[in-house]
């Protein structure tokens, strides 16, 4: 399995994401437009799509352009995963996301797909197609947190922006959902322990949503409040310009996430471990 295909597989595991906070049930969900809510037709559907696409390519500088949305049953979905080169004993977990951002595609699940309306759709649509546009722009490897973290707020904004629920909304969802965590937020993997494909599926199963997504999500939401989100669009570039025959060797030694931690002291103006342990700090006011 090469490293892009397990940071695209590993990277659709977040769609449980995406629907997770509609799914919140302590947190009343607010009344939505009607063409937001109902299921859309087809052709509502592919302009929907289109206009994600363009949202995300004018607005957040992302390249979207020609990625294809397919609906599939779970059987085939499950096949194309296989067929892909992934480990068997992961696709009963990935075949429970409602999407997979594969190559230039974004396969979804039909069955989920027909109970989602426009809304939950187009927070579904931006967030597969932005780790679709993460590859492009050079992220393979390392800091799943912040691959994650983007890919939902890009999906939160995106939902600002087409008017079915506010940023500052969906930021207080992610915040309550944290606090009312079965796990204490004290007991939070930190974000050094989510940096590799292993780390996260492993986090993902055992602390539960709020400890990774939602995490992860708050994290990138503050560093890019600090130093913008055209830092991450950097970080991005900068590991697609290294040897990646030198990072597939990193990322089977022991010192895993190395250049990832090389690119980010070299992009942002803090120091990696720095920020880790202040968003930390941070995380503990949540409490």
């Amino acid at each position: 399995m090469t490293t892009r295909l397990t940071s695209a597989l590993l990277l659709a595991l977040s769609l449980v994401a995406a629907q997770g906070l509609a799914q919140d049930a302590p947190t009343p969900t607010p009344p939505r437009p009607a063409d937001a809510s109902r299921v859309p037709t087809p052709a509502e559907d592919a302009r929907l799509v289109d206009t994600v696409a363009r949202t995300l390519a004018g607005d957040f500088q992302l390249p979207v352009s020609d990625v294809a949305i397919e609906a599939l049953d779970g059987d085939a979905l499950a096949q194309i995963l296989v067929n892909w080169g992934m480990r068997a004993e992961l696709v009963p977990d990935v075949e429970e996301a409602a999407g997979v951002a594969m190559g230039d595609r974004v396969l979804v699940r039909a069955d989920a797909l027909a109970h989602m309306g426009a809304a939950e759709r187009a927070r579904l649509y931006a967030h597969e197609m932005t780790h679709i546009a993460q590859a492009r722009l050079g992220a393979s490897s390392g800091l799943t947190w912040i691959l994650e973290g983007h890919a939902d707020w890009v999906a939160y904004r995106l939902s600002d922006r087409l008017g079915h629920r506010s940023y500052a909304d969906s930021l207080e969802r992610v915040r309550r959902r944290v606090r009312s965590s079965r796990l204490h937020v004290g007991r939070f993997p930190g974000l050094g322990e989510l940096e590799s494909t292993e780390q996260w599926l492993h986090a993902a199963n055992t602390a539960g949503w709020a400890a990774t997504y939602g995490q992860a999500f708050l994290a990138v939401d503050r560093l890019i409040e600090l130093y913008s989100e055209a830092k991450i669009r950097e970080l991005f570039r900068r590991s697609g310009d290294a040897d990646r025959r030198l990072r597939a060797v990193d990322e089977r030694s022991g010192f895993a996430d190395l250049f990832a931690r090389r690119d980010w002291n070299a992009v942002f103006p803090a120091a990696y471990r720095d920020f880790v342990a202040d968003f930390r700090a941070y995380l503990d006011t949540l409490r």
